[in-house]
């Protein structure tokens, strides 16, 4: 399986994981979901060394950076500029503004 593929699967087994959670709050339903929620942090503890080390790769200024990178793409390939490549500098751009609003919460 690929990361990608598994990043996907994690963000799925955190929403598992609410409802579980909310199902256990409800006083109506007997706990359930127990041994389920043990299967989903294993999967979660698994994927943290993987998913640290991308994170990792950003650093502070990588938004600035790829704006530039965007914006020197478009100037040069104008209308011809490829909607693949785009969208990927723009996830780009969003991992590296999460990475930089973590580490301005940090020096808080």
């Amino acid at each position: 399986m690929k990361r990608l593929d598994k990043a996907t699967l994690l963000r799925n087994l955190v929403e598992r994981q609410r409802a579980i959670i909310d199902r256990q709050e409800d006083p109506r339903n007997p706990n359930h979901g127990l041994l389920e929620m043990f299967d989903i942090d294993r999967d979660i503890k698994n994927a943290a060394p993987w998913l640290i080390a991308v994170a990792r790769c950003f650093e502070e200024g990588d938004v600035r950076c790829i704006k530039a990178i965007i914006g020197l793409l478009q100037a040069v390939t104008g209308a011809e500029t490829y909607s693949d490549e785009m969208d990927c500098l723009r996830r780009l751009l969003e991992a590296a503004k999460i990475m930089e609003k973590g580490n301005e919460e940090l020096k808080r």
